[in-house]
């Protein structure tokens, strides 16, 4: 069985290069960064996972953009796989 490394959420307080390498060099098969490409700016739905009119986690509005962020990823491993989701 194949096992990847999810990071929620890339930032510099834990560098994704630095998380990848270190997944690669501990055989983890691949790395993935989250993909919100559209985050509506007003919904009447619940967010999931919320309580009743909480608002939606604020690292929704905190991700970067994910090519960006594997960018460099790239350029610092050389086996793992790397993917949004």
């Amino acid at each position: 069985m194949d096992v990847g490394v999810f990071q929620i959420l890339p930032n510099m307080a834990a560098d994704p290069r630095v998380v990848a390498q270190r997944a690669e060099e501990l055989g983890f098969e691949s790395y993935w960064v989250p993909e919100h490409p559209v985050l509506p700016m007003e919904y009447e739905a619940n967010y999931p996972g919320v309580a009743p009119d909480a608002p939606p986690p604020e690292y929704l509005w905190q991700m970067p953009d994910p090519f960006i962020t594997l960018a460099p990823v790239a350029e610092t491993t050389t086996t793992i796989k790397l993917g949004t989701a």
